[in-house]
């Protein structure tokens, strides 16, 4: 079937449109969008954690070793401390009931892996207690703030310039930020050095048949086949 002149130009430009169209979605986006870890940064802040022990009874302290409290404290403070942890008595405590206090809780927190070092004692700065001793345990620690996702505005389906739409990259970086086990990590983050001539030569080794190994490697396999 023979197509007529019109009919070859209106085909020409339905087919330019389609390769205009196809070329522009998988051009790669125009400059000034921002890296998605600079639009949706994770934020690390520093928070006060704490804990009160109560002793109704100094004298007949129980092993507060196994509380749930006293020790997701302790895991908290290994996770994630910038500080040391501070052991506060109230203020209208007798001194050496508050000496026995605070050693009551040293001990407490020695049989959870702290050590004496990894404290502070800070006798008569919180309030009084009503018929108990108490002493309470805080530090600071580091947390992450992760960014809130659902900006949908903007056009979802249309895009032929291929713009990344508002909340690129927002959801992988606020699952970063809740995954991360010591926000820490990212106040001290380090590059990674990759030497690609060892590389090279480990995979050409391999491939020939050769020694991957150090030399060291290869002499305690000789001196443990002799």
């Amino acid at each position: 079937m023979k197509l007529t002149i019109p009919q070859l130009a209106l085909l020409r430009a339905a087919i330019a449109c389609l390769i205009a169209t196809s070329i522009g979605a998988c051009s790669p986006p125009p400059p000034g969008n921002p890296d998605h870890r600079v639009a949706f940064p994770i934020e690390v802040v520093d928070k006060t954690f704490s804990v009160t022990i109560r002793f109704v009874q100094l004298e007949k302290t129980t092993d507060l070793s196994e509380s749930p409290l006293l020790k997701e404290f302790v895991q908290e403070f290994h996770r994630r401390a910038t500080s040391r942890i501070h052991l506060a008595t109230p203020s209208d405590l007798d001194s050496s009931i508050g000496v026995a206090a605070i050693s009551a809780a040293q001990e407490q927190l020695e049989s959870l892996g702290i050590s004496r070092t990894e404290m502070v004692l800070e006798p008569g700065l919180t309030t009084p207690a009503q018929g108990a001793t108490e002493v309470v345990l805080s530090f600071r620690g580091a947390v992450a703030k992760v960014p809130n996702c659902g900006d949908w505005s903007g056009e979802a389906g249309f895009n032929p310039t291929n713009v990344p739409s508002k909340n690129y990259g927002c959801a992988y970086q606020r699952n970063i930020g809740l995954m991360l086990s010591n926000p820490n990590d990212l106040r001290n983050i380090k590059p990674v050095a990759v030497d690609t001539l060892r590389s090279d030569l480990v995979i050409q080794n391999f491939r020939e048949g050769g020694v991957i190994g150090s030399e060291s490697e290869e002499g305690s396999e000789g001196s443990d086949g002799e």
